[in-house]
C-alpha cells in the first residue's frame, strides 16, 4: 500500500507549498474533474469486488489519485463536490470518521451473515448503524471531552469504559 500513502504524501506536499491559489479556470477545472473522480469512486463503492486481482496491479493507486482530485475540488471556492461534501448529514458523518474507521472492521467481522441471517444490503445496514453508533459514542463520551480537556466524571466514565471494553470484546 506504498504507493497510495506516496501519492497522498506528494499531494500533501504540493498543495502546502503552494502561494497562490488555482486561477479561476485551474479552480474550474479542479472542481469538474473532482466531480468525475467522485462518481468514480460511487461507482467503485458499489460494484468492484475487494478480491479482485486488479486493485493490487494498479488499482489501489488509482482509487488514491481519485482521492486527491476529489480532495483538491473539495477545498475550491465552489463546485459541486464542495457543495456534495458540505450536505449536514456528510458533514456529521465526518465528525465520527475517525471512530468509525476504527471500530468497523471489528463490526464488519462480528456481524456477519452467519451470525445474523441477513443477505448482503441488509446486512450492511446493521454494519452501518452498529458502527455510526459506537462512533458516535466515542465521540461524545470520550473524544470530546478529552479534546476539551475534561475529566472522564459521573456517568461518562462507566459509559466510556463500557464503550471501550464492548470495541475490545467485538474486536476479538
Amino acid at each position: 500500500r506504498a504507493a497510495e500513502l506516496v501519492i497522498g504524501a506528494v499531494a500533501a506536499l504540493w498543495w502546502s507549498r503552494r502561494r497562490t491559489p488555482l486561477t479561476p479556470t485551474a479552480s474550474r477545472a479542479a472542481a469538474g474533474l473532482g466531480a468525475v473522480a467522485l462518481v468514480a469512486m460511487v461507482a467503485l463503492w458499489t460494484t468492484a469486488q475487494l478480491d479482485h486481482e486488479w486493485w493490487y496491479r494498479g488499482g489501489l493507486s488509482l482509487y488514491a489519485l481519485l482521492t486527491v482530485a476529489v480532495i483538491v475540488a473539495a477545498v475550491q471556492p465552489a463546485g459541486p463536490v464542495r457543495r456534495a461534501l458540505a450536505w449536514k448529514p456528510i458533514v456529521a458523518l465526518g465528525l465520527v470518521s475517525y471512530g468509525g474507521y476504527l471500530i468497523h472492521w471489528p463490526v464488519f467481522i462480528w456481524l456477519d451473515e452467519e451470525a445474523t441471517g441477513l443477505s448482503q444490503w441488509p446486512l450492511f445496514g446493521l454494519r452501518f448503524a452498529v458502527t455510526i453508533g459506537l462512533a458516535v459514542a466515542s465521540y461524545l463520551l470520550l473524544e470530546q471531552p478529552i479534546r476539551h480537556r475534561k475529566a472522564l466524571l459521573g456517568w461518562h466514565a462507566p459509559v466510556a469504559a463500557l464503550v471501550a471494553m464492548a470495541a475490545i470484546v467485538v474486536g476479538l
